[in-house]
């Protein structure tokens, strides 16, 4: 009865001085509170009482019983590897240091915390009876396999033991987010000094970040294109025409962080001997056709090369009865095909690049020719008019029927002129109604700006069709360069560096370019006019600027 009494005065401790209770009143509200108690212990998870003085039955041996102030009462208790996870302890389970454990009054505050030591045990020793809550915080990588909280009753001069097992999860290795890569192996090989007609929506959006230009958001689909170089030299990339918001980039794998340069519509850089890939893509997710100048000047180049087509074979004479011999059918104009023209490249170093500006008349150079070809007066000739006429005329019909005709003389530079870039100016004084597009061929038969009509190249002779319009037989289907023209009073640049260095190589086949027109943006019939080589202004005759270089006289070709 001794613990009754024990439990009959905690409990008027708590609840303060009962003065008018009867006797017997008071022992069965001892009694009471004494099954109140042991109902709250008995439903705690792994938790036992030890009474005043006594051993917990489940404490493990090297646990020490927490000594009680008076009137108090403790909890106490280890934490352990639980290996295999199932909630229990046994005994090849080692203990688990670091566990750090919180006492919470009812109020939810924090009164007490400790943390497990290396033998894994804890204990809150001078507790005041009252309801508190335990609460296990697991060591980094561990999981709980029992309880990691519990709501418990102290009462003084018992102490509570609870444990707790804890199991070991090592994390996952997190796989690895894949690097997005260019398709190179679907890269087209660009021709160098060639214009690449091509359309981004054929492509796939695999790349959408460029090291070089991280901050640029290129959510569209991108189209690659293979450059190989067996030189060092500069290399440049040039969107001429696009129908969509796109940026080029340069890269030597398929790599997006490698990025060497990017441009939003223009790039230049000195690469190196190997491979490298050129990327066009979009912006933001834009898509569209666009026509691309690509420029390395060392490598074999998209230069025309005739190649004759064989005659037909004369209709045999009849013998020996006598009549007319027959006349061989007429045999058909060659037919130019693009072959490779290899450029000598010189050791050592070299010589800053020179400019020079070709200009009619204008310090001293005297050797620029052009005029128009005009459908509507076939048999005009117009070498001595001060304008070059270019129209666009919606199909069905011929598209360019009035075109000018230009040829610079390139005698003055050496046949060992590295040619680093070359841009025809044309200058326009008077806006167009509408716009439209300006392409620059090459010409692949002379003409002569006295005699040149749109029937004739020169005298006695004739186009493979009016006009010059015979596609690789009067022009190169190719163009190497093209142009928006919208506004008057400015200048217009066409990139003819492919068609300067392949000049100056060979002077003989400078036959000069033809410009021909193609649809702006307004579709409409429309006629622009360029200043021509008589123009009353020197200062606003066409131009041909050329950049170049010369070997040391050491170098060897």
């Amino acid at each position: 009865m001794a613990a009754l009494s024990t439990s009959e005065r905690n409990r008027s401790e708590w609840h303060g001085p009962q003065k008018s209770t009867a006797p017997g009143k008071r022992w069965r509200l001892a009694l009471l509170f004494l099954l109140l108690t042991l109902s709250v212990v008995s439903g705690l998870t792994g938790a036992l009482l030890s009474p005043p003085g006594g051993t917990s039955l489940a404490a493990p041996a090297d646990t020490p019983t927490p000594t009680l102030a008076p009137n108090t009462g403790a909890i106490a208790g280890m934490a352990w590897q639980d290996l295999n996870g199932n909630g229990l302890h046994e005994a090849e389970e080692p203990p688990l240091p670091g566990v750090l454990l919180t006492v919470y009054n009812q109020g939810g505050q924090a009164l007490l915390t400790t943390t497990t030591g290396g033998d894994g045990s804890y204990r809150f020793a001078t507790l005041a009876t009252g309801l508190y809550q335990l609460v296990a915080t697991a060591p980094a990588g561990f999981r709980w396999t029992t309880p990691a909280s519990h709501n418990v009753f102290i009462s003084a001069g018992w102490v509570l033991t609870l444990d707790f097992g804890a199991q070991f999860v090592p994390t996952p290795t997190p796989t690895a987010t894949p690097v997005p890569k260019l398709d190179i192996a679907g890269a087209t090989r660009a021709v160098c000094g060639s214009i690449v007609l091509a359309d981004t929506r054929a492509g796939a959006n695999n790349v959408s970040r460029y090291g070089c230009q991280p901050s640029w958001n290129e959510t569209g689909p991108e189209v690659v294109f293979r450059i190989d170089s067996e030189y060092t030299q500069v290399f440049t990339a040039r969107l001429i025409t696009t129908t969509a918001d796109l940026d080029l980039f340069l890269l030597p794998s398929d790599a997006p962080n490698t990025c060497l340069v990017a441009g939003d519509n223009y790039l230049q850089f000195d690469i190196y001997s190997g491979a490298y890939y050129l990327a066009v893509d979009g912006y933001q997710g834009a898509a569209g056709a666009f026509s691309l100048r690509i420029e390395c000047p060392l490598e074999p180049q998209a230069t025309p090369t005739p190649t004759p087509t064989a005659s037909p074979t004369p209709t045999a004479t009849q013998t020996p009865t006598p009549g007319p011999t027959s006349t061989p059918t007429a045999t058909r104009q060659p037919r130019f095909n693009y072959l490779p023209l290899i450029f000598p490249v010189y050791s050592g170093l070299v010589h800053e690049p020179v400019t020079l500006t070709l200009q009619e008349g204008v310090a001293g150079y005297t050797g620029t020719a052009d005029t128009t070809l005009y459908s509507w007066e076939p048999d005009r000739v117009f070498g001595s008019e001060s304008l070059l006429h270019l129209f666009y005329s919606k199909p069905p019909g011929l598209t360019t029927p009035m075109a000018p005709l230009l040829r610079f003389d390139l005698a003055l530079l050496p046949a060992e002129a590295n040619i680093v870039h070359a841009d025809l100016r044309l200058y326009m004084e008077t806006s167009p109604k509408y716009d439209l597009l300006a392409a620059v061929h090459r010409v692949l038969r002379a003409w002569n700006e006295a005699t040149a009509t749109w029937n004739l190249p020169t005298t006695g002779q004739a186009w493979a069709e009016p006009g010059a319009q015979g596609v690789d037989t009067d022009h190169a289907g190719l163009a190497v360069a093209a142009q928006p023209i919208t506004l008057g009073q400015q200048w217009y640049t066409f990139d003819t560096t492919s068609l300067a260095q392949a000049w100056v190589r060979d002077p003989g086949q400078n036959y000069g370019l033809i410009l021909l027109a193609q649809a702006g943006d307004s579709a409409a019939n429309v006629e622009a006019l360029f200043n021509s080589r008589e123009h009353a202004d020197p200062a606003l005759r066409p131009q041909l600027v050329v950049s170049y270089w010369l070997a040391p006289k050491s170098a060897t070709p």
